[in-house]
């Protein structure tokens, strides 16, 4: 029946997989379905981009996002919550409202394009919107809805599909990391074979362009592999065999990702990875299992070195020495971002736009890189949203430092669920990852985002009423 459940460890009852047949579970199914089929688009848009596929994508989300929001909802709405996302969908639009011109020539960069005699021929037009290119708005406000659409199904979510969703995307990390080991198998055979072109040739880019956009995907589901081969989700508590079948199978995983991640040749990836790592064996292994915890952690790191050293480290190495460092264009990025973020404030020159504003900016320093997009997301997002889009930042992380503290005083707990404190984790990553590259505007990594921010925001399931003690009426009802 639903709702039942059974004992766990101290005789704490558990709850179990709520029965198929109630309405409830139903639509958690079809939530399931949609997020995996959500996924399946942007992995189809990573393959194949273009506009049929990005369409089909956005038509998804939009399918996705109705049946989210059109039932009555299985957790209670956070009204923070909401208010935040509201905010954040609505944003792009608002830089779409037609404003007076002549207004917007005292609006930082703005004057640049508006101020009198810029227009040749009609003249200046007496209304413009706030974004300088509205085409690139609309799209970063229809791109939006898919990752919207997933958190909010994949909050409504039970535990019991979590697991689910998670299994998926790890089985999806270690096709892609499979696929990224066949690309650097190949180059250093000599063979063109499966490789990405230009400055990633020679690196795991799996099905994406850039190796660090691979990185980002294989380091944000670390942490999760890593406390699922130390915990079993909430609900499940096998037998002996069973638990060491199940941390062998994730230990596995979490050690191919690592190797994975290697040959990616991603500095800030295997940097960070290493970091989850850590902080997976430090915040989520019971005190009294530290020394199994320094086990894993030897394993996964002696297998992925000696795999690694089998396949050839040296191209690995060498994306670390001094001159590699030297010759990273991001610190001049960095500056010349800063300069026209100052220019643009306080409103910025509209979501999408970043490529759009630096060309003027752009010096004679820099005559060999292509200023598309900042490498540091949290400035490119500045650019373009300006003081609204700090306050939605500042929003944005506070709420997860805040959910985040919730999440690791659960996770001492021996019977804690340890998939929001590997979802946290990943986000973690993700949110460092960010300080240098733009992953997050890759539509397959914003849905894995969005799975794991859903997993991490969620409600933590009811706990079953308090028993009575023997001979005394319990005042729960049946």
């Amino acid at each position: 029946p639903a709702g039942t459940a059974r004992a766990g460890e101290g005789g704490r009852e558990l709850p179990m997989t709520p029965d198929a047949r109630t309405p409830a579970a139903r639509a958690a199914t079809r939530l399931t379905w949609a997020v995996t089929a959500l996924l399946a688009a942007a992995l189809a848009v990573a393959v194949w981009p273009g506009p049929l596929t990005s369409t089909g994508l956005q038509a998804g989300a939009v399918l996705t996002l109705g049946a989210a929001l059109g039932g009555a909802p299985a957790v209670r709405p956070a009204p923070r919550l909401t208010a935040g996302l509201a905010a954040l969908a609505l944003l792009p639009w608002l830089y779409l409202l037609p404003l007076p011109a002549a207004g917007l020539a005292d609006l930082g960069g703005h004057a640049r394009y508006h101020a009198p005699g810029t227009w040749l021929g009609a003249g200046e037009p007496a209304w413009a919107p706030l974004s300088l290119a509205p085409f690139a708005t609309w799209a970063v406000a229809l791109d939006l809805l898919a990752p919207l659409a997933v958190f909010l199904a994949v909050r409504q979510l039970g535990p019991a599909h979590h697991v689910r969703l998670l299994g998926l995307l790890l089985a999806l990390a270690v096709a892609q990391g499979l696929y990224g080991l066949l690309q650097f198998a190949s180059a250093s055979s000599g063979s063109a074979w499966l490789l990405a072109q230009g400055a990633h040739a020679g690196s795991a880019t799996g099905s994406f362009t850039n190796r660090n956009h691979l990185a980002l995907l294989l380091e944000m589901l670390v942490p999760l592999a890593v406390l699922l081969t130390l915990r079993p989700p909430a609900g499940q508590r096998p037998d002996a065999a069973a638990a060491r079948q199940r941390a062998l199978g994730y230990g596995a995983v979490a050690a191919f990702l690592l190797l994975c991640l290697l040959f990616t040749r991603s500095r800030t990836g295997i940097t960070l990875a290493l970091l989850g790592l850590v902080l997976a064996l430090t915040l989520g292994a019971p005190r009294w299992r530290a020394g199994r915890a320094l086990g894993v952690a030897g394993g996964l790191l002696l297998f992925a070195l000696g795999v690694a050293s089998v396949m050839g480290l040296a191209p690995v190495i060498a994306r670390f020495s001094v001159d590699a460092l030297l010759a990273d264009a991001r610190p001049r990025i960095l500056t010349v971002t800063l300069e026209v973020l100052r220019a643009w404030w306080p409103l910025g020159s509209g979501p999408g736009t970043y490529a759009l504003v630096m060309p003027p900016a752009q010096p004679v320093t820099l005559p060999d890189v292509v200023l598309n997009h900042a490498h540091n997301d949290y400035l490119e997002w500045l650019v373009e949203t300006g003081a609204p889009g700090a306050l939605l930042l500042s929003a944005a992380l506070g709420a997860f430092w805040l959910q985040g503290y919730r999440v690791v005083r659960a996770a001492r707990r021996a019977a804690a669920n340890p998939l929001p404190l590997g979802a946290g984790l990943g986000l973690l990553l993700v949110a460092g990852h960010e300080l240098v590259d733009y992953g997050l505007r890759i539509p397959l990594n914003q849905l894995v985002f969005a799975v794991l921010a859903g997993v991490f925001f969620a409600p933590p399931p009811a706990r079953p009423p308090p028993r009575a003690p023997p001979g005394r009426p319990s005042s729960a009802p049946a």
